[in-house]
């Protein structure tokens, strides 16, 4: 049978997928078939519900503590206890099982956000919905509105299927950066189960981009990050019968307040960038990483993965001027790029 995901956007909706994808891919027996990303929400093919809403509810009840640890990081102290409660909610197995049989329909969402019912989503869950975001987009500020269930699936989904890092700007401010890789198309349990990988690997992955948190807009941000996934990683990923999307929002929060500020929210298609990274042979594809650190100008690396993006000429040479001024791995860097 299919289940889908509520329809709150592509970001909030994705979260949830990997919520739901984790479990069944727990649980004792085997659950998960197929997932199809349909643009703002995933259509999840299973074969036992029942069994789907009891790995649910017992990972929830394992892993309890430690979600509302990362999670407590991106949103307010008060907010704790909703998270807290939507959590419980769907650690009842009865609860969980109805909710899921919910979402057997699509359009569940519809009852939700501006102008429905239920709790306050945090905004690191439901980026758009803050007031960053209420001019660009000329929709009132108001709050938006979750049920129990979307926000434990959310509050799962965002502990399971992102990666997140943080930077002191100064003194008194902190940068905080969410990644999650979206996709559109067809994936089966083993590609989902390897997508999922990445997030076990959450620790050095932050380890190795947190320099360039504030020293690169967030389109490059994506861009560094998708590279630092690995080789294998980013040539499955160009292999499969999907396309993919990176989605960063940036956050400041500065220290003594307990709100979070918007700074930045950005969505985009990588496949572009997988297809040049995978082409890059495996071992001048460590030398490519290696070079890439030394490359401490942020304009620099800004044509150097719209050139990979684009594989545009005049990127290139933008890109070579550059990299030519970071002696001596300026050759070497040069010579894999032209490989491309």
């Amino acid at each position: 049978m299919k289940i889908y995901t509520p329809g709150h956007g592509i970001y909030p909706d994705t979260l949830i997928m990997y919520s739901i994808c984790n479990a069944a891919l727990k649980a004792r027996k085997p659950v998960l078939l197929e997932v199809k990303g349909a643009g703002y929400y995933y259509e999840i093919e299973v074969k036992d519900l029942e069994e789907l809403a009891r790995s649910i509810a017992n990972d929830i009840s394992k892993e309890e503590e430690n979600i509302l640890k990362k999670v407590g990081y991106f949103t307010q102290p008060q907010e704790e206890r909703k998270l807290r409660n939507s959590l419980v909610y769907l650690s009842h197995y009865k609860d969980c099982l109805q909710f899921l049989k919910e979402l057997s329909a699509e359009g569940h969402a519809g009852d939700e956000g501006r102008r429905g019912g239920g709790a306050t989503s945090p905004v690191a869950f439901t980026p758009f919905a803050g007031k960053y975001f209420t001019d660009q987009f000329n929709y009132p500020d108001k709050p938006y509105k979750l049920c129990n269930g979307c926000l434990g699936l959310l509050t799962y989904g965002f502990f399971k299927g992102t990666i997140s890092t943080s930077q002191l700007r100064s003194k008194d401010r902190v940068i905080f950066i969410i990644f999650t890789i979206a996709f559109e198309g067809y994936m089966d349990k083993d590609q989902i189960r390897e997508v999922l990988g990445l997030y076990e690997h959450e620790d050095s992955v932050r380890r190795e981009i947190a320099k360039y948190l504030d020293l690169v807009p967030l389109r490059v941000l994506i861009q560094i990050l998708i590279s630092r996934l690995g080789r294998d990683i980013v040539r499955s990923m160009d292999e499969a019968d999907a396309s993919w999307r990176g989605i960063g929002v940036k956050f400041e929060k500065e220290k003594g307040r307990a709100a979070m500020e918007i700074r930045g929210l950005c969505e985009l298609i990588v496949d572009p960038i997988l297809n040049a990274l995978s082409t890059i042979e495996s071992d001048d594809y460590e030398s490519f990483l290696r070079l890439v650190d030394e490359l401490e100008d942020p304009t620099a690396l800004a044509y150097l993965y719209e050139y990979l993006f684009k594989r545009n000429m005049d990127l290139l040479a933008k890109a070579s001027r550059y990299i030519y001024q970071n002696r001596p791995m300026g050759a070497r860097l040069a010579e894999i790029l032209a490989k491309l």
